[in-house]
């Protein structure tokens, strides 16, 4: 049974790009892109979600297990902010 339309998951670099220094001297941006594909899907009567890799520090596995979880049709990956990776 699928539970949702679309994922719209905001990415996380953070660890690759700012190494240790991004546990606590790293700010988070909110995933305004995904909250505007996932606000302009839902309004078109889809089922949506947003995962924040980003924000929660999610690892790889724990991104795909979240996915795998909400058994969606489509997964979207946004990456955004000034170090786009």
């Amino acid at each position: 049974m699928i539970k949702h339309d679309i994922v719209f998951v905001h990415a996380n670099s953070a660890t690759k790009i700012y190494q240790s220094l991004s546990k606590n001297f790293m700010a988070h941006e909110v995933p305004q892109w995904a909250g505007l594909l996932a606000n302009h899907v839902r309004i078109k009567g889809f089922k949506t979600a947003i995962i924040d890799a980003a924000c929660l520090d999610l690892s790889y596995k724990e991104v795909f297990d979240q996915i795998r979880a909400l058994n969606t049709k489509i997964v979207c990956f946004i990456s955004e902010g000034p170090n786009p990776n």
